[in-house]
């Protein structure tokens, strides 16, 4: 049981144009974003991600768990790609779908 003044990554709010792209969105949908934005980057990919797992949120503890574990991951994804750390890119890639898989597994 967690204390009420702790959240998950995913339980804070993103920005309204993000919320409101999110709406309406299939979990397969969903993923295949989130593949894409693993794929390609952004400036925005937390923040993105973050949004568009909003939508499962709240299935169950251990899901809670691993959207925290993959938001961990696209944090660092976005840190090395602002930094320029091209080295790091294809590890970080492949840990932050991996860890998406966790989360699709858990969610059905």
């Amino acid at each position: 049981m967690r204390s009420s003044n702790f959240c998950f990554a995913w339980e804070l709010s993103g920005s309204s144009t993000i919320e409101g792209r999110r709406r309406g969105t299939s979990d397969l949908d969903c993923f295949s974003k989130l593949e894409g934005l693993i794929e390609d980057g952004g400036a925005n990919l937390v923040a993105e991600s973050r949004a568009l797992l909003a939508q499962i949120k709240g299935k169950s503890h251990e899901l809670a768990e691993a959207v925290d574990e993959f938001l961990l991951d696209m944090m660092t994804l976005e840190f090395l790609l602002e930094a320029e750390r091209e080295a790091f890119h294809s590890s970080a890639r492949r840990l932050a779908r991996m860890r998406l898989t966790m989360v699709k597994l858990l969610s059905n």
